[in-house]
């Protein structure tokens, strides 16, 4: 009877840790974006804020404009937005307190262990 309630007792225990095991696996692996804009030097307001939106959840604000020819490197500063999001198809809105623009929509895609530069350029609304 004691063999029998050690072997159950190990059998659940095997289980449980398998199920932690797989539970693991299934995350998804993480990525970052690094946003920037040309918005404040683009439109005629002076300063203003560029609010930045990831499937409707506020992200971070972009103070100032990308002015450099590259691409920035993944580090958050008044020109740039580093956010860190698991793998996965997403829809950006960047919101513009200046002008009749608005907003900004792009579907984006994040890739794990990676950092993808998301440009918005405020010329693709007046397409």
């Amino acid at each position: 009877m004691k063999i029998l309630q050690t072997k159950t007792g190990i059998i659940f225990l095997l289980m449980f840790i398998l199920s932690i095991g797989c539970k693991e696996e299934q995350t998804k692996s993480l990525g970052e974006i690094v946003v920037y804009t040309n918005a404040q030097s683009m439109l005629n307001c002076g300063p203003f804020e560029v609010k930045i939106y990831v499937d409707e959840e506020y992200i971070g604000s972009l103070f100032r404009p990308y002015t450099d020819l590259n691409q920035p490197d993944c580090i958050s500063t008044d020109e740039t937005l580093v956010y860190e999001l698991p793998q996965g198809s997403y829809l950006l809105k960047a919101i513009f307190d200046c002008g009749r623009i608005g907003y900004l929509e792009k579907n984006i895609e994040v890739f794990s262990d990676t950092c993808t530069p998301i440009f918005i350029d405020i010329r693709d609304k007046e397409k």
